[in-house]
This record gives C-alpha cells, structure tokens and sequence, in this order.
C-alpha cells in the first residue's frame, strides 16, 4: 500500500553558500499511523573554500507525539553530499527544519508541502555502508532478477545507529569502505546485536574487511584475512550461472582461510562467498567487490546471479519493535490479563438456551397458548441478557485498575546479548498516567497495530468507501483535549520524552479496556556466557535435535522454528525430542503467538522457549501496584548438520514467494476463489524458494502435498517443476489423497531445474475442466476454486566439489 505526501525544504547559508535540501514522503490517509517508518533525505552542497559542520534539526509541527531527528555533517570544500536515513514519523502533515552551520542558526524552516515515500514493511530493505563520495550502489536498483522489491540506501559510518532499533525492517546490511574511525563503541554495539537478533551483514569490500578486522566487528568476520591481489579472472563464477567475468585491469581480491561456518564459493582453496551463523543472524563473507564498476554494467547476467545468491539470506527476524504484523496485534488483545473463557464452553451456553427456546415455542404450539410461550422466553431472554452482564462485571472486577502483560524476547549468543519487552496495557477506567523505565539502556518505542490493508477485501472497501464524500467525515469524540477518531484504525500515537537518558511518557491517555502498546529494547554483554548453541540433523527418518548447553527453565512451551513452519518439542532433563504428532492448542494466547513466531520471516532455524513469568518482580517498567501477569519467550540458535550425506528438508524449511498477481490471489490470507472459464489447461507458477545456505543441493526427490478446494469437484490438477531458464518440465506423480513425488535416478537430472545462486525452484500447476463447459456463467459457477494447503519438502545431498563445510560452534 503506497500513498504521497511531498515535503521539501531549502535552507541557504550565508557564511559558505551551503544549500541544505531534504525530503521526507510518507502515507497520506484519515489517520497517518503513529510511528511509521519513512525515508528522510538529506542534500548538502558546500560552494564555499572551507570545511563547514552543519547540524540539521527536524521536529514535527503541532505534533503531539514529539520525535526530534539530528543529523550531523562535515561538508568539505565544493562537496555535495548526499544522505538518505530511515526515521519514524507521526500523523503530522508538516516539519519545523533548523539548520546550523558551525554552531550558529541560520535558518528557521516550517514546511507543509510535498515528496517521498512511506517505508513498507514488504519491502526487501538493504542498508549500505559506505563512506566513498562516489559509491557504485546506485546501479543495485538497475537490477530487476531478484522476484521481490528491493530497495537500498546508504549509511556513513559516522551517522550509524546508536541502537538496534535503527535497524528495523533492515533485510540485510552491506559493509564497503565506511570510515570506521568515526564508529563510537554504541554504534558498533548496536551492529552487532542487530546481527544477533536475527539480521543479514556482508563484507563485501575486500579493503573494508581489512579495516573491520581491526574494530569490534572482528568477531563477526567468518574468515581470516590475508592479503589482498590483483586478478583478472575467477573462473567458479559460472557454477552461479554467472558469467566467466574478465577485469583486463584487475579487481581486488582477498585472500583468506575460513574460521567457520559454510564456503559456498572457492577460487583456488580460497573462498569467494563464506557464511556463518552469529547468535540468531547470519554473517556473509565476499572475496571481491560484487558491485564494482566492471559488473555494474547494464544487463550483467554476472552481477545478478551474484545479488541473487547474497539476497536470498537477507530473512531478519520480525518482531514487534516496529513491525506491524496483525497476527501479534491479535495475540495482545487476547493475553491483556482479561481471561477470556474457552469458545467450548460458550457454544455450550447457546445451545442450551437456543433448546429452552425450541423446547417452549413447541410447547406453545402443541398447548395452543402461544402467547404465555412468548412472554416466558421474553422473561428467560432478559434473564440472560442480565446474567450475562451481570457475569461479565464480576470477571471485571479481577482486573483491578490496571494491568499489564509483558512478553520478553532474549536472544543470547557467545558473546553479546539483547532482550525486548513488549507491553500491553490495560486499565479499567479511562485516565492519564505516566509510563517510565529505570534503565537507560532500554529504549521505549511505539507499537503500531496492524495495518488494514492486510485485509484485502477490508481494504478494497475502504477505498471504494473513501471516494464517497459523505462517508469521508469521521466522527471524533475527545478526552483531555485529545482528538481521536470512533473507528480508528490506529491507536493514539505516544509522546515519547528522554530525560537523563532514559525514555518516559507522560500524560498518556488510556481509554477503558484499550490496550495500549509498546515495546522496549535493550543490548547488553553479560559476562561468562558459554556458547548457547542446539544442533539439529536433517536426517531421513526426520530432524534430530541435540542441546549443548543450553539451560532450560521449566519452559510451558517449546518449539523448533523454521522459515515455513515449527516442530513442537518435548524436553526431558537436558533432552530434546520431537513430538510425532502436534497436541492440540490450549490456550488462546499461545496459539497466537505460535502462529506469530511460524508465521515470521526467522533466520531459521531457532528453537523457541516460552515461560510463564507470572510472579516475577524483575519489571521495572510497570509499576509494582499493577497486576503482572507476563510470559516470557527466548530465542536459542541452532546450527545444523547432515552434509555430505543423505538428507531430507522438511516442508517447515521451504518458503514460498509470490511474485504473479494471479498466485498472490490464491494463497492469499483470504482464500480467494478464482475460476477456469477455458477449454484449454490453466497454468499457475509459484516460486519454492530452499533455505539460505542449500540452493548447492542435490536434489534427488520433491514431495508436494496439495490440498484445493472446488465446489463442483470438475477440475483436475497437475503440477511440473519447470527450469528456472526455458519452458523444460518434469511432472509428479500422485502418491497418496492429496501428496506427489517426482524421484530421479540421478542427482544431475534434477540440477538445472533448481537456481544455484538462491535454490529457486518454479512449482507449475496445472488446472483442467474434467467435463468441458462452454458457457462462460455456468463454467464460473462450477470451476471456482482456491488452495488450502501447499507444502514442499526435498530430499537429497549437500555436496559439490566449491563447497567446503566446517562446524561453527565457537
């Protein structure tokens, strides 16, 4: 969903000819959502003979959820700079921009008109660092193989982010040469546990991985550097379908031996492309600069089979700092401290009363005394209706004057740490109150809820209802001087203050059984951590799970997370097993969150622990007086084994993604029903993507389990794996109700049907009228149809001759 909203200013120095331009673009609608991510982009040219500091101070206009940005520039002489940074912003149409040069106030801006665009959280975000004045990332958006958007901006090393929380929806992060000089030691903590959080970082410049090597960010580095040469070719490029490049001038290459983790690419023992895992992220390695000026040529197949490979492990992990995602919105409002009784036992309560009903208008019927049968459900109707709110204000009284829910996400590692709380508030009683935390580590943000547009049809009503006039006015009702809209689809934004360093909220609102959310974050390095790692083998018979070290403390639940789906485990003293059957779901709030932790774009896989925390008295950010009533949820990587030997990936591993509009319609969240109107097979492609890491499989057998619902059963499906570069097919076969195998006798037959760079594979179905129906009503009456499942799982080996595997346990 993208909307506009331009805003530009020009400030003009009058001590150095500086001009200052930024830009700021972000969703127009009723209700702006509070704390949305947007692009904020900065140009600065210096015409003058001397190196100028300029501070550039953004503010909100009339806003009353305040967030100030600074940026900080050295402009050298006849420079012009350029910076784009992603910020949050509220529901205020204008900016109040000052501009200072070398410490003094130049210009004093409000704006109110035009530009930009609104950070989509479906967008495939790649941050740069890079400090060259002319860097060659540009020409990444010339690259259009990737199947999904991408977009890309930049980031001087000088300006990166204090926090993790500057990294959201960051997909993947790419070191070049920034100037590391300039990196204060919060900035490079926050990289790291960015990283071990789940995020994506390549080195991917052979002089900037010199320079990191000699920084904090050495431990993230999964090669030893040795030198770097000049070569003119590097011959195992075409094992990426790649072009066999020549650099008749030379290109940077360095030398290296691997430390640990996963060489994907070799060139003559040494590696071209090294992964390995860092806490719940992953860390990637390039020999040689894949986007120097030679591969940046228009159409190079080389540059992007390249940016195909290094994309495909750009998954960060999803939680709930920024991202709006319906499925964890859904799940606070189930677990805000109100107990919710089981839908059982309601079912249980209508039937009763829908018999008593029956029981009496049959009786009136047979005694003919119709009318004393409908005053006595009358008088039964209104006892309900009173007992039931009668029941409800009782269940209400628990609830106290408020009360908080805190679900904690720890991700521990080897050496670094972080954690994050998220809260939902609630009270019973509408009223103002301030919200604080002791701790100036933690970092307080806003929780957007979903956006509506999840919604297909929601969304598509909304627009038709936005371009009738009389529908656009929207009722407002105010409390303390706050306007808010009767049917909002955003909550009320939140003022944050930072006093002393540590983040506050004062004067919020809370309306009567509103949740109110927020989350918190913290990074920290505890001291004496020991490797907290699980292995998982993908064996034939199934995963097999070993835990080293790892101390778990009367977990509720715990689970094995993959991209595409979980395992539910079982753990005795140290020992882990996996469930041969999935129980039932118990409660409401863990089935929510289940399906959140499956549902989101993990770097896979982890293996997931959930607690009850319900008497802990650890919370400093809710005070002591509320209700606690908490669970906690940790995070535990896990490194994976089974190579160069038979193996199989579960359908948990395979994700799929929809690039077609026709595909998106058919496993979209709605399920929508399409028809097949022609007498001729209707051909349907969806992308199967294998998990980072084994797009080298060798691939020996594909079982597809497919499940679609027709209305009239008068349709037949076939499904084809199809080469990923011409129209070659190979069909399954049908081995169960609802399950189909294609199996090979050679690992080769297989091996130009899968993308080497990513592990891409084109699943085709194939849809035909079992009885031919030639009139266009009658066809889409009988021939509408949607999936309900469609799962995928390989079998095969990871082997090759570039490939070279190492444990990487610390």
């Amino acid at each position: 969903m993208r909307f506009a909203l331009l805003y530009a200013v020009l400030c003009t120095s009058m001590f150095a000819e500086t001009k200052v331009s930024s830009s700021v673009r972000y969703l127009s609608s009723a209700r702006i959502p509070a704390h949305s991510w947007a692009y904020l982009g900065v140009t600065v040219k210096n015409k003058g003979d001397k190196t100028d500091q300029v501070k550039l101070i953004f503010s909100p206009k009339g806003q009353r959820n305040i967030t100030i940005w600074e940026i900080n520039l050295t402009i050298p002489p006849h420079t012009q700079y350029r910076h784009e940074e992603m910020v949050t912003i509220g529901s205020t149409e204008s900016l109040n921009t000052k501009t200072y040069i070398n410490g003094h106030l130049v210009s004093t801006v409000s704006s109110s008109e035009s530009v930009i665009r609104l950070k989509d959280r479906n967008d495939q975000t790649i941050l740069f660092f890079e400090d060259n004045d002319e860097p060659s990332f540009g020409v990444f958006s010339k690259n259009n193989g990737f199947g999904v958007p991408v977009v890309n901006t930049s980031c001087r090393a000088a300006n990166a982010p204090y926090h993790v929380a500057g990294y959201d929806n960051i997909k993947l992060v790419i070191i070049c040469q920034p100037d590391f000089s300039s990196m204060r030691s919060r900035q490079f903590n926050a990289l790291l546990d960015y990283v071990n959080r789940g995020g994506t970082l390549l080195f991917a410049e052979p002089k900037g991985t010199l320079a990191a090597w000699n920084t904090p960010l050495r431990k993230l580095i999964p090669v030893t550097p040795l030198r770097i040469r000049k070569l003119e070719k590097i011959t195992s490029l075409k094992d990426f379908k790649a072009n066999e490049e020549v650099w008749p001038k030379g290109t940077d290459f360095l030398e290296s031996l691997p430390r640990h983790g996963r060489t994907v690419l070799k060139h003559d023992d040494f590696p071209v492309f090294q992964w390995s895992r860092y806490g719940s992220g992953r860390v990637g390695f390039s020999a040689f600069y894949i986007s120097d000026r030679h591969l940046t040529k228009k159409n190079n197949p080389t540059f992007t089979a390249l940016w195909r490979h290094v994309v495909s492990y750009r998954s960060n992990s999803k939680f709930v700092s920024s991202t709006e995602n319906k499925k964890i919105s859904m799940a606070l409002d189930t677990i805000t401290g109100i107990e919710i009784e089981p839908a059982e036992k309601i079912r249980k309560l209508i039937i009763v009363y829908m018999v008593i009903v029956l029981i009496l208008a049959a009786l009136g019927i047979l005694l003919k005394k119709q009318s004393h049968c409908w005053g006595l459900m009358a008088l039964i109707a209104v006892f309900m209706t009173g007992f039931i709110f009668q029941y409800s204000n009782k269940r209400m009284e628990k609830l106290g004057n408020a009360n908080a829910t805190i679900i904690e996400f720890k991700h521990e590692s080897t050496e670094d740490a972080s954690s994050e709380q998220l809260v939902s508030l609630i009270v019973s009683k509408e009223q103002k109150m301030d919200i604080y935390h002791d701790d100036m580590d933690y970092k307080m943000r806003a929780l957007p809820p979903a956006k509506f547009s999840y919604n297909a049809k929601n969304f598509k009503r909304k627009l038709a209802r936005g371009k009738k006039k009389s529908k656009m006015k929207n009722r407002r009702a105010t409390f303390g001087d706050v306007e808010r809209g009767k049917d909002e689809d955003f909550r009320d934004p939140m003022k944050l203050t930072y006093v002393d360093g540590k983040t506050q909220m004062l004067n919020v609102n809370m309306r009567n059984l509103k949740p109110h959310m927020f989350s918190t974050l913290r990074s920290y390095s505890p001291q004496n951590l020991s490797p907290q790692f699980a292995t998982v083998k993908w064996a034939l018979d199934g995963p097999q799970i070993t835990a080293n070290n790892i101390k778990f403390v009367k977990p509720k639940d715990i689970y094995l997370v993959c991209e595409n789906g979980f395992f539910v485990l079982e753990l005795d003293g140290q020992k882990i097993t996996i469930r041969k059957k999935t129980e039932a779901i118990k409660t409401a709030e863990i089935k929510a969150l289940r399906d959140y932790i499956s549902s989101g774009n993990l770097s896979a896989p982890l293996i997931a622990v959930i607690r009850d925390t319900a008497n802990s008295v650890d919370h400093s950010l809710i005070e002591k007086s509320y209700n606690i009533q908490a669970r906690s949820i940790s995070f535990y990587p896990v490194h994976e084994t089974g190579l160069d030997e038979e193996l199989s990936l579960p359908n948990q591993r395979i994700s799929f993604k929809l690039k077609d509009v026709l595909s998106k319609q058919l496993i979209s969240p709605l399920g929508d029903w399409l028809p097949v109107i022609t007498n001729h097979p209707t051909n349907y492609i969806i992308d199967a993507y294998l998990p980072a890491g084994f797009s080298r499989m060798q691939i020996k057998k594909l079982t597809l389990e497919f499940l679609a619902d027709n209305r009239l059963h008068n349709l037949n499906y076939k499904f084809f794996v199809q080469n990923w570069q011409s129209e070659k097919k190979l069909q399954f076969s049908k081995i169960g109700e609802h399950l189909y195998s294609l199996e090979v006798d050679d690992y080769d037959q297989l091996k130009e049907y899968i993308h080497p760079a990513n592990g891409q594979l084109k699943v085709v179905i194939s849809i035909s009228q079992k009885t031919k129906v030639k009139d266009p009503v009658s066809a889409a009456r009988m021939n509408k149809w949607t999936i309900r499942t469609i799962n995928l799982a390989v079998s095969g080996k990871l082997k090759s001759p570039n490939m070279r595997i190492k444990e990487e346990m610390k």
